[in-house]
């Protein structure tokens, strides 16, 4: 069976919405916290700054790394070629699988219905390489063949 396909993952806004809520959740918490606690004023400004530094925190995250955009490729055996594409391409050039780094699929990598957890091991330094693909980051259809191709891989990993 051949299981070659490759993909452009985008950056899924579900997942971008989802992390500004939990930004803007915690940032409220913090200053209802620090409104309600009968704490000296030093301390609430410290507990106030501290959730609102974790908000910030989160808000970079989803600015610099689930912005990200990969070209992911399996091959016939199911070997994964991840390669991040720059921000000012419009597509992944056409040796972007040969210049890409090789990946195992990590027995830690979780797969369910509408959302993976990919955890993929560089071989070429044991770098690990952890992607969040909800159905939303690529078609419906490249997400299904996607799942399949893992699911395959996991498969084939475990009868070795």
């Amino acid at each position: 069976m051949s299981i070659a396909l490759s993909f452009v993952l985008h950056p899924s806004r579900k997942l971008q919405i989802l992390a500004i809520t939990f930004s803007i959740v915690l940032l409220l918490v913090g200053v209802f916290t620090a409104c309600t606690i009968a704490l000296p004023f030093y301390l609430r400004l410290v507990l106030a700054s501290t959730f609102a530094l974790s908000a910030l925190g989160s808000c970079w995250y989803v600015k610099a790394v689930l912005n990200r955009r990969w070209y992911i490729s399996i091959d016939g055996q199911g070997e994964f070629y991840c390669h991040l594409i720059a921000s000012q391409e419009k597509f992944p050039v056409s040796d972007a699988p040969l210049s890409s780094d090789a990946c195992r699929l990590s027995a830690s990598t979780v797969l369910w219905s509408k959302i993976l957890f990919l955890r993929l091991q560089r071989l070429k330094d044991d770098n690990m390489i952890n992607l969040v693909i909800l159905s939303d980051a690529v078609s419906g259809a490249e997400f299904r063949r996607l799942s399949i191709a893992c699911r395959w891989v996991v498969a084939q990993v475990k009868r070795k």
